[in-house]
């Protein structure tokens, strides 16, 4: 997927051509006109990293490595891959959820 910050790519772990595993890439690039992450971006964004590494929750992706490219122009995140479709996508679909549905969603948001 594509967003404002970045993009999102599923990438696989392959061990003598067998799937092992499948994480979620997501790659943060600075904005258009720059080519490189000032020194403030780049520390925001490790200190968040972190943050999100200590969370422990069925209801937050796992973060298993974060890091910066060599150019300093991009930072990753190697987190779970989840399948399914994002409640923003849903909504755009016209999707209506009933009260008992949405109480169960809020709940699980403000776990």
């Amino acid at each position: 997927g594509k967003g404002g910050f970045g993009i999102v790519i599923k990438v696989f772990r392959l061990e003598l051509g067998v799937n092992k595993y499948c994480r979620a890439l997501k790659l943060i690039h600075p904005p258009q006109e720059r080519i490189r992450l000032t020194r403030k971006e780049r520390k925001k964004l490790f200190r968040e990293a972190e943050c999100l590494g200590r969370v422990q929750s069925v209801n937050v992706v796992q973060l298993h490595e974060f890091g910066l490219s060599d150019m300093d122009n991009c930072f990753w995140l190697l987190m779970e891959f989840l399948d399914g479709q994002s409640l923003d996508r849903m909504l755009e679909m016209g999707l209506v959820f009933h009260e008992q549905a949405v109480v169960c969603i809020g709940s699980q948001v403000l776990s």
